[in-house]
C-alpha cells in the first residue's frame, strides 16, 4: 500500500496545485515550468506567477557559470 501510494504523488500533486494556485495556466504549462525549474530554489507560486528570480538570494557557495 505504501508503494502504491508514493506511486500516485507525482500524478496527484500537480492537481493540487493547480486547484489550490487558482491560475489559468493548463496543466501541462505547469508540469513544464516545474520540470524546466526542478533544480532551482525558488518559491512555487513565484514560479507559476512568473515572476523574476531574484538574484540576490543566489547562494555564495554556489559555482556560478557564464
Amino acid at each position: 500500500m505504501t508503494q502504491i501510494g508514493l506511486a500516485l504523488c507525482p500524478y496527484l500533486l500537480p492537481g493540487v496545485l493547480k486547484l489550490q494556485s487558482a491560475l489559468p495556466k493548463s496543466m501541462q504549462h505547469m508540469l513544464r515550468l516545474l520540470q524546466m525549474n526542478l533544480f532551482e530554489k525558488r518559491a512555487l507560486m513565484a514560479l507559476l506567477r512568473g515572476d523574476l528570480p531574484r538574484h540576490d538570494q543566489m547562494n555564495i557557495d554556489q559555482v556560478t557559470l557564464i
